[in-house]
């Protein structure tokens, strides 16, 4: 039946919300139910209308009499627990039209939805998603959309969610959803460049608790538990970690019984000796064998240099990386020196490779003050420094940098460009370019040419959790210093129409601004690349 025509002086009046009350009385009266649904422990009486009416799926298995489930009046549905939890709330929304939605049950939703082809409660449930990516620990489920993204073969909102996972993965790892995910998962996360986080003695850490869980949870075979001890181990950075790191994870007595208990599977036999965490997590005070990096060095500098390119100095300055080596075990390791010879450049290549550190000695904040007081167009200048390549055999080698940054837009005076043509000069007139841009420039030209990432971090504020923050992406620029270039700009930090957004009250209150004020902030990590 097709819908009347409108007629002139007729007057649209909606009322959805009571039709929608109806639905639902028939879902929760039980009303002239004609199916069951039996959905694990859980039974609903439905109507075969309704469901067919707004699932295809549904139409099919319930009319199609080539499905047995047409003739029947219980039908199994089998889905996976997290799904059994939810499936009333989904029943919910097909009867009603109303969502209700968490960070608990949004994964499980959008699923069904999926897999019942409910076409209009996909947007719903991913739009969720993009705007609450961020929340309290105990209940952030972001592990699981980024996996549910992923069988759904979502690529735009699993970019979305990988990148909350990467600039956040400090708060990732903390997480239930980490120790519960699988081994791939794992591998996938610590193994990017691209991580942000404090320090990558934290990466080690996770690993060691998702290990730990994983031994005692899952009780592999030996088998299962070298492969995924292997897997894992060989994605820690130890280069990257500075003294107060090591000797953190040393003085830990969860991670030193956690290496007393899988000493088997920790030490591997092609593990060059300073990347082997018994050696390196190994208290100095445990070894009496004199001086033994030199007794490395002295006896095997050969494997050394092509292990390390220690140029005969000491990898890991003060810290005893290889306290446990004894001379018959240098010597088997001697022995497969053409063997790990082969795979030097690829050990170097991945595990001198910093990831994107939040701390002090990688990362610098830039902030600009009182921010609404700040003028249009103005520019304000940083100075800083950060490491050349991060590893301990540079002896603290740093680059000098200038940034620029111009939260306001960015102005062109006029200008005259003199010429040769025939009408003379040319008056260029004052032009604007309406965005946030931070402008890099090198200031160690003894180092060029330079090739490096700049990572630019935005801060953005929860609007669910005020007072609360978390990076709401990483702006990644690979830029090249040489001789012809000397500057790059970055624009579009953030976007200029809603920088409000990225504002955060100043504290604590200082003399100069009795009143508190407005600061807008940004953090700067430039990584080397060569």
């Amino acid at each position: 039946m097709m819908e009347p025509p409108v007629t002139t002086g007729e007057v649209l009046i909606n009322n959805c919300n009571e039709l929608s009350t109806r639905m639902l009385n028939l879902l929760m009266s039980k009303e002239m139910f004609d199916v069951q649904l039996l959905v694990g422990k859980h039974t609903f009486d439905a109507h075969k209308l309704i469901l067919c009416s707004c699932s295809d799926v549904f139409r099919t298995m319930l009319t199609n009499q080539k499905w047995s489930e047409a003739t029947k009046q219980s039908v199994v549905l089998v889905e996976e627990p997290v799904c059994e939890s939810v499936f009333g709330r989904f029943l919910h929304y097909i009867y009603s039209g109303q969502l209700y939605l968490s960070h608990s049950n949004v994964g499980p939703l959008l699923t069904l939805a999926d897999k019942y082809n409910v076409r209009e409660m996909i947007p719903l449930c991913r739009t969720y998603m993009r705007k609450h990516m961020d929340a309290p620990v105990a209940v952030s489920c972001v592990l699981q959309w980024w996996q549910i993204a992923n069988m759904r073969n979502d690529t735009e909102l699993e970019a979305i969610i990988l990148s909350y996972i990467e600039c956040n993965f400090d708060k990732v790892i903390a997480l239930p959803d980490f120790a519960n995910a699988n081994l791939e998962t794992i591998e996938k996360l610590i193994t990017s460049s691209r991580l942000v986080i404090h320090y990558e003695a934290l990466i080690f850490f996770s690993v060691v608790v998702w290990l730990k869980d994983f031994m005692d949870l899952r009780h592999p075979t030996a088998e299962e538990a070298k492969a995924a001890f292997r897997r894992l181990m060989c994605h820690i950075r130890w280069p990257m970690m500075n003294e107060e790191e090591v000797a953190w994870l040393r003085e830990c007595s969860d991670v030193q019984e956690f290496v007393k208990t899988y000493r088997s599977f920790l030490s591997l036999p092609d593990t060059p000796p300073d990347l082997d965490p018994c050696l390196l997590l190994t208290p100095a005070d445990q070894s009496e064998l004199p001086s033994p990096v030199d007794m490395l060095c002295s006896q095997s500098c050969d494997m050394c240099d092509s292990l390390l390119g220690c140029s005969k100095e000491k990898p890991y300055h003060s810290i005893h990386a290889i306290s446990l080596l004894g001379s018959s075990e240098l010597k088997v390791r001697s022995s497969r020196h053409s063997k790990l010879k082969l795979a030097s450049d690829k050990i170097k290549k991945y595990v001198y490779m910093p990831r994107v550190y939040f701390s002090d000695y990688w990362c610098t904040k830039l902030t600009v003050s009182n921010f609404l007081a700040f003028p249009q167009y103005a520019t304000q200048t940083f100075f800083f420094s950060t490491p050349q390549t991060g590893d301990r055999l540079d002896n603290g080698k740093l680059l000098d940098w200038e940034v620029e940054l111009s939260p306001k837009g960015v102005r062109f005076p006029p200008a005259v460009l003199i010429g040769l043509e025939q009408d003379g000069s040319k008056i260029i007139e004052e032009s604007y370019i309406h965005t946030v841009r931070l402008s890099v420039m090198s200031r160690s030209p003894q180092e060029l040419p330079l090739k490096v990432e700049v990572n630019v971090l935005v801060q953005a504020n929860n609007p669910t959790m005020p007072g609360c923050y978390f990076f709401e992406c990483c702006r990644r620029h690979t830029c090249i210093f040489d001789g012809r270039n000397h500057r790059h700009n970055l624009d579009d930090i953030v976007p200029y129409e809603n920088y409000g957004a990225y504002l955060h009250p100043e504290c604590p209150v200082s003399d100069l601004y009795p009143t508190r004020t407005l600061a807008f902030t940004l953090y700067i990590v430039i990584r080397p690349l060569s």
